[in-house]
This record gives structure tokens, sequence and C-alpha cells, in this order.
């Protein structure tokens, strides 16, 4: 028989030559390949063929062509949503304990409205989406709105502040806090007149003034006595409370005076609101005080008087101007103010001008403009009709 070894050899080598062009170039490198046994029948045994060829190399190929894709719109102007900007932020608040107060805050371009209560100290802050612990009775109307309100505040709410934020671009934008002031109500009780009568007894009894740092002694020109002295049970400072009003008369001048006492419900006792010289006359809210001397240029012109007014924040009355006059015929040159008299102030030629100090401030006012800025002062206002009696111990008993 015929050798047919070569010709499969030969047959095979072509056959992977021409594959190999067409799936890749050939690399410069050659390794063996052992092909399978190939049997013969002039050899015994069988012979094992191997053949060399050059390794086919993977062709490098091209990225996958990327399709094109659409880039992202650019923003116009009116895809940019504009800021907040607050215009209104709440304003401080005075109530009374159990009553109502409004808070307003307004803002442009808010997508949501927030309302917290922040305390003095700034440590703890309560979203009012319900009434907090804290706050007992406390109810709520208009989270999420402009508005809001409380109602049957707590004394404990005193000095806290009511405070809004908005949110959305550009946001949280926080308003202004607004305090809440709280004055604390003394129940109407038999505590009050107690504590009036505990403080009448001890002027009576003890010729000394009740709540006053120095415990200062009433000392008193015989014959006189203390039940010739005067006081009142009224509410003069219009805050729906009774005071107790006191007055001393037959003394030095420098002990002459009328006090003011209102009740203290957390001491159970009395405290002072105002401490005047004895020339006073009252007015609802207001009092009208004459200086115990007359030691200026006003001569006969007028006596002069301090106004104080009722602050219920403090529940006190505190100073709201001093008036005195200016006659040049006592002298033409004020040596305390150093400067002369203000000739172009005297529009009327009277040879007199008025003085009025607030917050430390003087200013001169002609008698027509003067009596202008009295009338409007006082305009609208009655002098109360006070209930005076004696500091006896039948009329200290019928406190009530």
């Amino acid at each position: 028989m015929k050798k047919i070894g070569f010709w499969v050899v030969i047959v095979l080598a072509l056959t992977l030559s021409a594959c190999g062009k067409q799936d890749a170039q050939l690399p410069e490198t050659t390794e063996n390949i052992t092909l399978g046994t190939v049997y013969t029948e002039a050899t015994e045994p069988p012979a094992e063929q191997t053949v060399s060829v050059t390794e086919a190399a993977t062709e490098p190929t091209e990225p996958a062509a990327v399709s094109e894709t659409t880039a992202p719109p650019k923003k116009t102007v009116e895809d940019v949503k504009p800021s907040i900007s607050i215009t209104k932020s709440p304003t401080d608040e005075t109530v009374d304990e159990g009553g109502s107060a409004f808070f307003t805050a307004k803002a442009e371009n808010a997508e949501k409205t927030v309302w917290i209560a922040v305390s003095p100290d700034t440590k703890t802050v309560y979203e009012l989406d319900n009434p907090p612990a804290d706050f007992p009775g406390l109810t709520i109307e208009g989270q999420g709105t402009e508005t809001l309100k409380l109602s049957n505040i707590p004394y404990a709410m005193n000095g806290w502040r009511i405070q809004c934020y908005f949110t959305g671009n550009g946001g949280p934008a926080y308003t202004k806090g607004a305090y809440i002031t709280v004055r604390q109500k003394s129940e109407k009780s038999d505590s009050a007149p107690e504590a009036f009568q505990k403080a009448l007894r001890q002027i009576h009894d003890e010729l000394c003034w009740p709540a006053l740092p120095n415990g200062d002694k009433i000392d008193l020109w015989e014959p006189g006595t203390i039940e010739d002295e005067t006081f009142a049970v009224y509410d003069v400072d219009g805050d729906g409370e009774d005071e107790l009003l006191v007055s001393v008369f037959n003394t030095y001048v420098a002990g002459m005076c009328e006090i003011i006492y209102g009740y203290d419900a957390k001491a159970g006792g009395v405290r002072v609101e105002a401490w005047n010289y004895v020339g006073v006359t009252h007015y609802p809210g207001m009092l009208k005080v004459d200086a115990a001397h007359n030691h200026g240029y006003a001569g006969e012109v007028m006596w002069p008087y301090d106004v104080l007014r009722y602050d219920p924040a403090t529940d006190t009355y505190q100073e709201l101007c001093s008036v005195d006059a200016w006659d040049k015929s006592i002298s033409d040159y004020d040596s305390y103010r150093n400067m002369s008299f203000p000739d172009d102030i005297d529009t009327e030629h009277e040879g007199v001008v008025y003085r009025i100090q607030e917050n430390g401030q003087d200013r001169f006012l002609s008698r027509k403009d003067f009596e202008a800025w009295e009338a409007e002062l006082f305009a609208q206002k009655e002098p109360l009709n006070i209930p005076w009696q004696n500091i006896t111990a039948q009329n200290i008993g019928a406190v009530r």
C-alpha cells in the first residue's frame, strides 16, 4: 500500500494556513503544535507526527462606534426658581396669662411655612405642630400658614421667642424672633386683701414701710399719729387688679411720700409699683407728681412736676418726662446748664419759656407751644377720684 501520512500533513498545514489568513495575521513567534497520530500501512508501531506552524494572534479590533446621544437641554431663566425673600417678621406681643396672641410672617417664593418657639436661652426649640408638654393648656392654630394663633398662653412662655422659617430655593430662611411677654395673673382671691391688711398693720403698728429695701421707719410729728394718715384700695394703674395706696404727710419734707403697692402673687405679699412725693394727681395708668421744691427759675409761673406712666411689662410706673419753666426776670442765665435765656424760643416775648426733659434731653417751648403739648399729654384723661380713708384699725379690718 502507498504511504498516505505525508499528504495528510500537507493538506492539514494548508488548511491551517488558510484559516489563519481569514481570521488574523500571524505573529512573528511560533510554537510546535502536536497533531493527532496518523497510521499508515508501512509503519508499525504508530508514529506521532508533528508540524511547526505559526500561532495566530487576534487582530486588534476597532472600538464599537458610540451612538450619538442628545445633550441635556440648558436651563432657561424661566426654569430657575427664585430664592425666598422674607417680607414680614412677627412682632413682639405682651399678653396676660391665659390670654391669646397672633403672630404673622410673610415671604415670597416660599414652599413651606413652619412656626417654632425658642427658649430664652436658645437651647430649646419646639416646632409648634402640637402644644409642647412644657406649656400645658396651650392651644395652637395656623401652623403652616402666615398667621399663628396661640391661646390660653401659660406664664411659662414668658420670655420665649416665636419665630418662623420658610423652605424653598435658597432656604431655609428664618424671620426675626418675636418676644412674648406674659403678665402673671394674680387670681382674685382673699390673698390680695390679706396682703394689703398685713402691710397696713405693719405701717399702723410698727410705723415701718413694707417692701422697701431698708425697711424705712415712718417719723411723724407730734401730736399727730399714724391714724391721721391715709390709704386707699383702688385700681389706679388700670390692670384690672386693685392696688394699695398709702400717703404720709405729717412729717419732714423728705419723709412725705405716697407709695403705690401691687399684690405679689408669688411672695404672697406686696411690692412697690411707685414711690413719690405726696403731691400726686392720679390719671388712668399715669401720675402727675409735683416736685417737693421749686428751687429753679420757674418762680410764680408754674410748679414743676414729673409725669410717670404705667408699664404693664414691668408692672411699675416709669418716668416719662419732667416739666419746669424759666422766668427771665429771675435770671437771664442758667448756670447749671451754662446757657443764656433762649429769646428765640420766647415768640410771645413774655420773658418765659417752658422746659421739658425727656430721656435726659432738654427742649424749650414757648407758652403757646407748651400749652398745646400739655393739652395733648392729658387729652381725654380725667383725674381719678381716689377713695382715701384714715389708717385706723377698723378701716384696715374692713379691707376686702
